[in-house]
């Protein structure tokens, strides 16, 4: 994953982390890749929860990206709801075929392939 997202800020392609967690900005700068990303919004600035589809459309706007010329990444039925309710191309990370609607299913980050997505 963090080469995708070192392709992305390469390519100046603005990246939302849209979290459930309240610790994602803890996570991420362990992880050491906080500021790969131009926003984090997290469940504190929401009215809504997922399956809601608040969270994606508050990050695509954040970004200045329409939901339609977004990818969205998860690993939950309901965040590939929301993703599918905001109107954004739904990738689904899972090793079993338990994310039903994802427009995009994979096992893991690393069998995702960047400019694929990027042609889509």
């Amino acid at each position: 994953m963090i080469v995708d997202i070192k392709q992305a800020k390469k390519k100046k392609i603005p990246c939302a982390i849209a979290s459930a967690s309240k610790n994602a900005t803890m996570i991420l700068e362990q992880l050491n890749i906080k500021d790969y990303f131009n926003v984090i919004v997290d469940p504190h600035s929401l009215s809504k929860g997922k399956p809601d589809p608040e969270i994606f459309l508050t990050a695509a706007n954040f970004i200045d990206v329409l939901p339609n010329e977004a990818i969205g990444f998860e690993d939950s039925q309901a965040g590939i709801t929301a993703l599918n309710s905001a109107n954004i191309f739904s990738v689904g990370i899972s090793s079993k075929d338990n994310l039903v609607g994802a427009d995009l299913r994979v096992d893991s980050f690393e069998k995702i392939n960047f400019e694929q997505l990027l042609s889509l």
